[in-house]
């Protein structure tokens, strides 16, 4: 694309440059009119253009933050955004609930995105994502339910809060391996969604955060992972089977709750503590097996409501042990030594 820009002098054109945090612009050139100098150039570097439902393009010429006040003039009529280098972050809620907009194009410049940034932008179907971003900020992408797929890229480490809580269509994320944080309910009621493989640089997978993706059936947690959180997988009834690393030490409450497809799960030897009610309502499963020679701490009910016959399965050193201890003896009669 190239773009034409005005300046009456050379003055006017260093100037510009200057305040754009000297920005180099290649095969500048200018010419003279009568109306004055012209300066062209294939690429000038922007702030936010926004492309309107009559087709008409808005230049929003800033640096730095764009915010909400900038744009809710547009939140009825813009259908796209399109996010320059001048723009080194998004702020909060600056494109909630602009339900016309359809795709958004954020720059390399980009370090963050905001709280509620694009939060409820229901008929979003296409975002791109650019390589500077590290942080998306809590509930950036939150009920919007158009969109199928996004791509996070290697520069972010953390994701927030609720990002992509109530993304129903969303069937597919790749989460790369720079990413050390997810927050809770990130992924809350992403009922499209199918697979997800948390990358070995998260320590821990937040309270609720794939909670009611009920078309879920395939997860890898990474080998980074420490700590499962509460109802992290609740109501995952598409989900038949999971494998627990060895790196993770504790497992919330309710974490499986209501994963009625589950018929077998393996607790490795480095887990200390189970929650309540971590595996209630698996209505299918059968067969668990807890590796530990000691028996870790066990919330109440957590086994409540399985298959018919469900056994549990302990290193046979230590059945009379796991019988005796609290709350596993409640399960006295179904504990059985690993063949």
């Amino acid at each position: 694309m190239i773009y034409l820009k005005k300046f009456e002098t050379h003055q006017e054109y260093e100037t510009y440059i200057n305040d754009r945090q000297n920005l180099v612009l290649p095969n500048v050139s200018f010419c003279e009119d009568t109306i004055g100098v012209v300066h062209y150039n294939p690429y000038v570097p922007f702030f936010c253009k926004l492309t309107l439902n009559n087709g008409s393009v808005v230049d929003i010429e800033e640096s730095g933050e764009l915010t909400s006040a900038m744009t809710t003039e547009y939140k009825t009529t813009c259908v796209s955004a399109e996010i320059g280098e001048l723009c080194t972050s998004i702020g909060e809620r600056a494109f909630s609930s602009f339900y016309g907009l359809t795709s958004a194009t954020i720059g390399d410049r980009v370090t963050s995105i905001g709280n509620y940034a694009f939060s409820y932008c229901s008929g979003l179907t296409s975002v791109t994502i650019g390589s500077g971003v590290t942080s998306i900020g809590e509930r950036a992408f939150a009920g919007c339910n158009g969109l199928t797929s996004i791509e996070i890229p290697n520069s972010v480490t953390s994701i927030g809060n609720y990002v992509f809580n109530g993304c129903n269509s969303l069937t597919s994320i790749e989460i790369p391996n720079s990413v050390t944080s997810i927050g809770a309910n990130a992924f809350q009621s992403c009922s499209g969604l199918t697979s997800i493989t948390i990358p070995s640089g998260v320590t821990s997978i937040g309270a609720n955060t794939f909670t009611y993706c009920s078309g879920l059936t395939s997860v890898t947690i990474g080998s980074g992972v420490t700590s499962i959180g509460d109802r992290a997988f609740n109501i995952c009834n598409g989900l038949t089977s999971i494998e627990i690393p060895n790196s993770v030490t504790s497992i919330g409450n309710y974490v499986f709750n209501g994963c009625n497809g589950l018929t077998s799960i393996t607790i490795p030897s480095g887990v200390t503590s189970i929650g309540n009610g971590v595996f209630h309502g698996c209505t299918s499963l059968s067969s668990v097996t807890v590796e530990a020679t000691t028996p870790p701490t066990l919330g109440s009910d957590a086994f409540s409501n399985n298959a018919s016959g469900r056994k549990i399965y302990v290193p046979s050193g230590s059945v009379d042990t796991y019988k005796a201890a609290s709350n596993w003896s409640t399960y006295a009669s179904d504990i059985l030594p690993i063949q």
